[in-house]
C-alpha cells in the first residue's frame, strides 16, 4: 500500500508540474509542422484529398504516459532534489555480487526500465534501432545512478546493467507488438523512420517502404493511402506531392520534433528535482493529517 501510495504521489504530482510545459511542448509542435505543411514542405494526398502531415492525438497521450513512467522511475530510484544535495557516496563496481543471495531486486530492475524501452521506439519512429533506444535507457539510468551519489541510495553497477538490459526487453516487446498491431502501433509514432543500413533497424522497414514504393508506380492514390495505414512514407510520385513527405500521422520530423523526446526528458528530470519534492511534502502531510 505504502509503495503504491508512494508511486502515484511522486509520479502523479511530477506528471501535474509537468503538463503546463508538455502542453506548450506539443502545442508548439503542433504548430511547426502546421507551418512545415503550409510551405509545402511536407503534404501528401489521399484516397480521401489533400492530407496534412500532422501529428496525432494518440502521439501527445503517448508523451502525457512517457512523462509519467519517468517521474514515477525518479520516484522510486529515489533521484533527491536540487536543494537535497549531499556528497555521500556508495559506490558498488563488483557486478551481480548479490544475484543469487536477493536476486529480486536484479528482476524489478530489469522491469523498472521495460516500459520505457516500449515507449521510445512506439513514440519516435527515428529511435526504432536497439542500439538508439538501449542507449537511451543506459544513459537515463547512468543519470540516476550519478545523482545517487548525493543521495543516501547507493551507487551500484547492477542497477545499471539490468536498467539496460530491461530497456533491451522492452524494445523486443516493442517489435512483436508492432509486427502484430502496426497500423495501432503506427497511430503514436511521428517522425522519419531511421535509415536503412543497420543490422538492428527494424527489419519490416525496408520491405514496406520497397513495397509501398512498388504499389505507387501501378496505383498512386492506393499506395499513398496503404502508407498512410502501415505509417510508411508515400513519396516519389507527382500524387504524393514533395519528396520526403509523410503521412497524415506522422508528417515530416521538423527540428522541434526531433528534439520533442529530448525536451519531454528533461522538463520531467528539472521538474522532478525542483518543484515536485516540494508538492510531494505537502501531499504526503495531507494524507498523514487525514489519516
Amino acid at each position: 500500500m505504502l509503495f503504491i501510495l508512494n508511486l502515484a504521489i511522486g509520479a502523479g504530482s511530477g506528471l501535474a508540474l509537468s503538463i503546463p510545459f508538455l502542453g506548450w511542448l506539443e502545442g508548439t509542435v503542433h504548430k511547426r509542422m502546421r507551418n512545415t505543411v503550409q510551405k509545402g514542405m511536407a503534404q501528401c494526398s489521399t484516397a480521401q484529398g489533400k492530407g496534412k502531415c500532422e501529428i496525432s492525438g494518440w502521439h501527445t497521450a503517448g508523451v502525457f504516459l512517457f512523462a509519467f513512467l519517468l517521474a514515477g522511475i525518479l520516484t522510486l530510484t529515489g533521484v533527491p532534489a536540487f536543494q537535497e544535495f549531499h556528497f555521500d557516496a556508495n559506490i558498488n563496481m563488483i557486478p551481480m555480487v548479490e544475484f543469487f543471495s536477493n536476486s529480486r531486486q536484479y528482476f524489478e530492475n530489469m522491469l523498472l526500465f521495460m516500459p520505457l524501452g516500449f515507449l521510445v521506439p512506439l513514440l519516435w519512429r527515428r529511435e526504432q534501432m536497439v542500439e538508439k533506444t538501449v542507449s537511451i535507457g543506459f544513459l537515463f539510468s547512468l543519470f540516476i545512478e550519478a545523482a545517487q551519489l548525493f543521495s543516501f541510495r547507493a551507487t551500484d553497477i547492477d542497477d545499471l546493467l539490468m536498467n539496460t538490459m530491461g530497456t533491451w526487453l522492452g524494445y523486443l516487446l516493442f517489435l512483436a507488438i508492432n509486427r502484430i498491431f502496426p497500423r495501432t502501433c503506427g497511430r503514436f509514432g511521428v517522425g522519419e523512420k531511421p535509415e536503412p543500413g543497420s543490422l538492428w533497424a527494424v527489419e519490416e522497414a525496408g520491405g514496406q517502404e520497397a513495397k509501398a514504393e512498388g504499389n505507387v508506380q501501378g496505383n498512386a492514390e492506393d499506395a499513398c493511402m496503404k502508407a498512410q495505414t502501415v505509417n510508411e512514407e508515400c513519396c516519389g510520385s507527382k500524387s504524393c506531392g514533395n519528396k520526403g513527405c509523410g503521412n497524415k500521422s506522422s508528417g515530416a520530423e521538423s527540428p522541434v520534433c526531433r528534439y520533442e523526446m529530448e525536451l519531454s526528458f528533461a522538463i520531467v528530470i528539472l521538474i522532478m528535482m525542483t518543484l515536485q519534492p516540494l508538492l510531494g511534502s505537502v501531499l504526503w502531510n495531507l494524507w498523514y493529517g487525514l489519516r
